[in-house]
């Protein structure tokens, strides 16, 4: 495994078609991501991003705007990119993942695939009240009705003083979002979503479309906002046979591919 603060690639592959990074959602960090690592196929090297404030980047202090965020990632991950690329974000990931992808698409160095899950588009995210400002018990509770936070979490010795900061800091970020309007990417976009999902309707999934002149797809995985974790084999599935639909074609097939008789 090689990693630096920003960075969990689980198996480097320099040779690899793909390059995939995965953003979290709030407050989250690498392990459903790097988790992956053994379910694609060798083309994909995924690499998991970890932001300030967690895990292995747990000293640093996060980051409380989007712009900001955006503005380091450009600089840890454009010296590590190898076209073609993409892009898996989930939730507050997913807007993380397309203002990044605004940022390299300008100077010509975009993704070639967007995954855009569990998020409604920037012109229609609603206001949320200002969750991060809430006390521990309040917050703990409400992250809790929606699946983000098991429900044991308040029982574990430390734990909530090391995850409540940096998802406090994420929700902030949220809270501050503003899209600046710009140009359509020309990337291809997948948007994701559990056919549950009380936040994100299938309907509000549509309207990333306008957002990209490339292919567009939706594609509706049984479970709710955190669908990811029960759902990792067809999840899996959706992003290689999404790759695979560009000209970039896998030199081996996908563990899934092979054990079908």
């Amino acid at each position: 495994m090689t990693s630096d603060r920003w960075l969990v690639c689980p198996r480097p592959s320099p040779d690899a078609a793909w390059q995939l990074f995965c953003f979290p959602h709030a407050g989250g960090g690498t392990g459903t991501f790097t988790a992956w690592a053994g379910g694609l196929w060798p083309g994909i090297e995924l690499t998991a991003v970890c932001p300030p404030g967690r895990e292995r980047h747990l000293a640093a202090a996060p980051h409380r705007d989007l712009v900001s965020l955006v503005a380091a990632l450009d600089c840890v991950l454009s010296p590590r990119l190898r076209p073609p690329y993409a892009f898996f974000g989930h939730s507050l990931g997913a807007l993380l993942a397309f203002e990044l992808a605004r940022v390299l698409a300008r100077r010509g160095t975009g993704p070639a695939h967007l995954f855009l899950s569990a998020s409604r588009p920037p012109h229609l995210l609603r206001r949320e009240p200002e969750l991060h400002q809430l006390d521990d018990a309040s917050l703990l509770a409400v992250l809790s009705r929606h699946g983000g936070i098991p429900e044991d979490l308040a029982s574990m010795p430390g734990m909530v003083e090391l995850v409540l900061p940096p998802l406090r800091a994420d929700l902030e970020i949220l809270a501050g979002y503003r899209s600046q309007p710009g140009d359509p990417l020309a990337c291809a976009m997948t948007a994701m979503g559990g056919d549950q999902d009380s936040d994100v309707l299938p309907a509000s999934l549509l309207e990333w479309r306008s957002l990209t002149t490339g292919a567009f797809s939706r594609r509706l995985l049984p479970g709710g906002h955190f669908y990811l974790a029960s759902q990792r084999h067809l999840v899996l599935d959706a992003i290689q046979r999404d790759l695979a639909a560009h000209d970039v074609v896998p030199s081996t097939p996908t563990p899934m591919e092979a054990a079908k008789p």
